[in-house]
């Protein structure tokens, strides 16, 4: 079989693939994970220009296919690994379901891997590069023994450090209250200190993007919100890339932190965007450069984090990246001897945290 060279009916598209898997005996994809699998295969599609009458269809081209990812435009400039290897994982699960030639679904399959051990090397790597050390050395953080990109401790350091630094808009923005902020890339570099302050505690997705910022009392059972209430700030996301029942909502109250602690730059920042409000009188979180009234989507988001990162951080390190980094620093240990138990008394790993992880603290 094919899809169309164009998908456009996603609904359809959904139910065929997860009839395929439910006969592989495979679980089933989340709405949210297919929507992102046919837009990667639209826009490849696109690029190279294929046709539903093609003689051979455009997934068993597979050089072509990667020249035209290659060549695909990016806000960012080149496009990303990160966002190579997204393209790949869709077009490989969408070849699946084609059962396309074996030997190209194989090579879609090599690739992937190939991409998720380079990123594990990023992950794993344990020196810093030239210029990662001449960044911090600009912020004049000292990098203490063992100290490395498999950690994210060294980015909540360097974040404080752009907050006492006195040439730093986030230094201007939160010292004086007072302070303008009317240079697009001074609005740029605060919006992106926000967003990472908020992911170094909570490891969200793009669903950032998203959000508007308010102090009002509701129940607020739609749209995506950060809540400021007298216990400090909360976030209600109802619309999120892993829900999947309709009353499947996150309430949940953001980690305060030690002084000055993220209560106190979501005081600073809400003051100022309140500035910005849209046509609809609402406060958005972060909004398109140079318009205030739109908010970016979750490709662009992704893009903001990334390029932002690179230049301040040092390397393009996107939301997905920062939670992998994040949870396999703290797992480090647990899920290989959870693994290799569940591999000597035949049960999955899965069993192992549901039925064996017991928590057993009274409270």
């Amino acid at each position: 079989m094919r899809f169309p060279s164009q998908i456009t009916n996603h609904e359809e598209t959904t139910n065929l693939i997860n009839e395929w898997r439910y006969k592989q005996i495979q679980s089933p994809l989340k709405v949210q994970s297919v929507k992102q699998y046919i837009s990667s295969y639209n826009r490849i599609s696109e690029h190279m220009n294929a046709k539903d009458d093609d003689d051979v269809y455009f997934l068993n081209r597979f050089d072509d296919v990667i020249k035209a990812m290659e060549t695909i435009p990016s806000r960012v400039g080149k496009i990303t690994d990160s966002t190579k290897r997204n393209y790949i994982s869709a077009l490989y699960q969408m070849g699946l379901v084609c059962e396309i030639d074996i030997n190209i679904l194989h090579k879609y399959s090599q690739l992937r891997d190939d991409m998720n051990k380079k990123q594990d090397k990023i992950i794993k790597k344990s020196e810093f590069t030239e210029k990662e050390m001449n960044l911090l050395n600009r912020l004049n953080y000292t990098v203490t023994a063992g100290e490395n990109l498999s950690t994210t401790q060294w980015m909540y350091n360097i974040l404080d450090n752009m907050a006492q630094d006195n040439e730093s808009a986030v230094y201007k923005f939160c010292s004086q209250k007072d302070y303008y902020i009317s240079e697009e890339k001074d609005k740029q570099q605060v919006g992106w200190f926000m967003t990472m302050r908020i992911l170094m505690d909570h490891r969200f997705r793009n669903d950032l993007c998203s959000v508007f910022m308010t102090q009002e009392e509701d129940s607020y059972e739609e749209g995506n919100w950060l809540v400021k209430r007298k216990t400090g700030w909360h976030i209600i996301l109802n619309d999120h890339k892993t829900k999947q029942e309709q009353t499947e909502k996150i309430n949940l109250k953001l980690i305060d932190g030690p002084e000055p602690g993220l209560n106190f730059y979501l005081d600073l920042y809400y003051d100022y965007k309140k500035t910005y409000k849209d046509a609809e009188g609402k406060v958005p979180f972060i909004n398109k450069a140079n318009n205030v009234d739109e908010l970016m989507d979750t490709k662009r988001f992704s893009e903001f984090i990334m390029k932002n990162n690179e230049k301040y951080l040092g390397s393009p390190i996107g939301t997905k990246l920062l939670r992998k980094m994040f949870y396999t620093d703290k797992y480090q240990g647990i899920i290989s001897d959870i693994k290799k138990d569940a591999e000597q008394n035949l049960h999955s790993v899965g069993t192992a945290l549901n039925h064996y992880a017991k928590n057993h603290s009274k409270g």
